[in-house]
Formats: C-alpha cells, sequence, structure tokens
C-alpha cells in the first residue's frame, strides 16, 4: 500500500513495465485512484489493504446474503482487484449457505383438478370501477364469466 500511495502522489510512469510489480494489478485503475487524508480511494471507494481483505470478507459475508448480494454490497463502499472472485470463493465455500442453499427450493406448479362440467367449478372476487361495486364470477370449464353490479358489498347481497 505503501508503494501504492507514493505512486499515487508522484504520478504514475508512462508504461506498465516501469510500474512496480507489487501494484501491477492497480495499473488499469490508476486514473481512478486518489488519496485523501492518507486514505487511498477508486472513486469514492475505499482500497482495502491485503492484511484486511480477510476480516471485509467476513463483514461483507456474515449474514450470508449470496454471490450477488455480497458483491453488491461491497461494490458500494470498497474496492481491491479481483475483489468479486474472493467474494464468490469465500460464499462458495461458506458452509452454512451450502447447507441451507437447497432449503427453500423452487415449488413446482401444481395442477388444479379439471372439472368435467359447465359451473362444477366457480372463481369469484369483489371488485370496485368507477364508484361501484360488483361480483364477477368466472365458470373453469367453459370460461365464461358473469359481473353483477352491486349495491353494497355486504355478506347478504352478495
Amino acid at each position: 500500500m505503501k508503494t501504492l500511495f507514493s505512486t499515487i502522489q508522484r504520478g504514475w510512469p508512462e508504461t506498465r513495465k516501469q510500474t512496480p510489480c507489487e501494484i501491477h494489478d492497480y495499473w488499469n485503475y490508476r486514473d481512478e485512484l486518489s488519496e485523501v487524508d492518507g486514505i487511498l480511494l477508486k472513486q469514492d471507494k475505499i482500497i482495502i489493504p491485503l492484511s484486511m481483505r480477510g476480516k471485509m470478507l467476513e463483514r461483507i459475508h456474515e449474514s450470508h446474503m449470496g454471490i450477488e448480494k455480497s458483491k453488491r454490497r461491497a461494490r458500494d463502499i470498497m474496492f481491491w482487484p479481483r475483489m468479486n472472485e474472493h467474494i464468490e470463493a469465500v460464499v462458495s465455500k461458506c458452509k452454512t449457505c451450502q447447507e441451507y442453499q437447497m432449503s427453500n427450493p423452487k415449488e413446482p406448479m401444481v395442477q388444479g383438478t379439471i372439472p368435467s362440467r359447465p359451473w362444477e367449478m366457480v372463481a369469484t372476487d369483489l371488485f370496485r370501477w368507477e364508484q361501484n361495486n360488483y361480483l364477477i364470477v368466472a365458470d373453469y370449464y367453459l370460461r365464461y364469466i358473469e359481473v353483477v353490479k352491486l349495491e353494497n358489498t355486504t355478506s347478504r347481497t352478495v
């Protein structure tokens, strides 16, 4: 980080080959890097030194949000080269995430029973349109719809 700090302050070399090898990973971001009050930034994100990355990865993933949400959370506030790869590695190796990943699988669509004759099975609903109350009844067999205007929506009227 000291090498990166001094390079940002005095200016980047003309070519990547002239750049110290320990900061080669930052070459592509050199125009976005700055220093403010001793803190290194990539645009408005704090650059995390190697010694703190493990702790930051723990904090990013402490709520076990999954890979994409963890990456999004990290990208909002911090940066280091190949951060996305490191987050993916941590989340994919997380025992808690692996254990509960499939605990909420997508439920297969359940096919309803198909009626054998008209008006055997109907659906009903109440709705309001242009200050008026309506009852709609739909027949599942014929897909026929009846709509009735109601004076009010009391149980007796319905």
